[in-house]
Parts: structure tokens; sequence; C-alpha cells
């Protein structure tokens, strides 16, 4: 008698449920790029935890909307840790993966910010998106 075959498991949550709630964690091949040096590649383990602040600073501090906030107001601006990211950024393509998938992805994801900016974090009790050009630079959401 041949032995059934059993599928791998597969998610069904959908992209916002995982992004928001569950988060991401496994092992993949990451693309560190950055405006000044280009890119880097490395195999990893990489955890996305997503959380809910509680309005507190220190749940913000190393947004970019924070500390626009208070560099815009003229105060002090803390210190990024040492192992946060700065000015890269880093793709982690899922495994199911193509190269033509991460361009669509990567595409789409350009279009969006050129045209209505990127969500930089929270200030207080407000999130904050930041557009490429045009005024209001920040908008308060």
């Amino acid at each position: 008698m041949r032995k059934r075959v059993v599928d791998q498991f597969e998610c069904d949550e959908c992209l916002g449920d995982r992004a928001t709630s569950s988060g991401y964690e496994g092992v993949t091949l990451a693309y560190a790029i950055s405006v000044l040096e280009g890119e880097v590649i490395t195999l990893c383990n990489y955890a996305v935890t997503p959380f809910v602040t509680d309005g507190s600073n220190k749940d913000a501090r190393e947004t970019r909307a924070y500390r626009e906030m208070l560099r815009s107001r003229g105060k002090k601006v803390p210190k990024i840790s040492e192992n946060a990211l700065r000015d890269e950024l880093v793709i982690l393509p899922g495994a199911a993966m193509s190269p033509a998938d991460v361009v669509r992805a990567l595409e789409k994801f350009i279009e969006h910010v050129e045209k209505d900016g990127m969500y930089i974090g929270k200030y207080k009790d407000d999130f904050i998106r930041e557009k490429t050009a045009g005024e209001p630079r920040f908008v308060r959401c």
C-alpha cells in the first residue's frame, strides 16, 4: 500500500492579520540596501513581531515620526540604538516569492510611496505619514 503524502502546512491568514497580529518568523536570504553603500546579501533568521503601542514615548523613540516631530519642534533628538536600522532598507523575500514577484511588490510599494507618502511611525497618539514632495511634508493620520 502506498503512503499518503501530507502537504506542508500553509498559513491561510491574510496579509493584514499576519502583519498586525501574528507576525512572521523563519529563515530567508535577506537583502540589506543602503543609499550610500549598495547591497549586502546574507542568510538569516528573522522575526517580525508586531505590537500595540501604549502611547508612551518609549514605544516610538526610534521611529522616524518621533524623531522628525522632535526635530521640527527644535527639541533634542535621541541617538538611534547601535544595532537598529538607520538608513538601511532590509528586504526579506518570502520562500514562495520569485524574482518577478519581488519586482512587482517593490514597484507597487514605490508607486504607493510616490503617490501617497509612507507611514513613518507614531508621535503621541497620531500615526504620521511623510510625503516625498509637496506640502505639507508630514501628515497626521
